[in-house]
């Protein structure tokens, strides 16, 4: 199925078919507190043996890297 996309696509898809189990913390609201305890959460599991990875949709700011005290400069590349 996979095959027809480009190699960059295919090493995405490839990575999101791993994905077990997704959490989504939302609300209508901003100031809430969805942040932290996306974090909170996703640190929990972690130090209980689970692998984790948080995705920030945040288009006004993430405030992840605050609270998981990330300093730039953050490191990415086109495949992740």
């Amino acid at each position: 199925m996979t095959d027809s996309l480009p190699i960059e696509n295919r090493e995405a898809a490839r990575k999101l078919n791993q994905i077990g189990k997704v959490i989504l913390v939302g609300s209508g609201k901003g100031g809430v507190g969805k942040s932290l305890v996306a974090s909170g959460l996703a640190l929990t599991l972690s130090n209980n043996g689970k692998r984790t990875g948080i995705l920030d949709l945040d288009i006004h700011g993430a405030s992840l890297p605050h609270y998981l005290g990330v300093r730039p400069p953050l490191k990415s590349s086109k495949n992740g």
